[in-house]
């Protein structure tokens, strides 16, 4: 079976592979970086209450304690508030976390597939659509042929 082929190793790319990965379907992810991602405090992501719950069973990593629930949000518009949510028991506060927290949890949940392989430097250059699926071309220092 030719793996599918996600572009991107962000969040979703990531939870998509691991995701995948758990139904036994073969993955490549295709990362324009070095395999890491770099703290960068004002990237972060924000999990409803169902979504980190999915996280933390993927990746088995309690990402409650790494992020911060917030008790409320309020939009301005010149010095005016237009809408106000307060979070509590009928709405359960969301979970902001770095962003490169939850990657960081991933990769790591990742490493252990064996069915995905994660091509570092590998920026889509071309992809090429067939009546059997894909071709992808990659540039850098591991460009190649991609098939999927």
């Amino acid at each position: 079976m030719d793996p599918v082929i996600i572009v991107g190793a962000g969040p979703v790319g990531l939870t998509l592979a691991l995701a995948l990965a758990r139904q036994e379907v073969p993955c490549v992810v295709l990362d324009e970086g070095p395999g890491k991602d770099e703290p960068r405090p004002a990237r972060t992501v924000v999990l409803r209450e169902d979504t980190a719950a999915l996280m933390e069973r993927l990746t088995g990593a309690p990402l409650a304690y790494a992020g911060v629930h917030w008790a409320g949000w309020r939009s301005m518009r010149r010095k005016q508030v237009t809408s106000e949510v307060a979070f509590g028991d009928a709405e359960p506060a969301p979970l902001h976390i770095a962003q490169h927290v939850l990657t960081g949890a991933l990769r790591t949940a990742l490493a252990g597939e064996r069915l995905v392989r994660i091509a570092v430097d590998s920026r889509l250059d071309t992809i090429e659509q067939e009546t059997s699926g894909v071709t992808a071309h990659t540039r850098g220092s591991t460009g190649t042929w991609w098939r999927g």
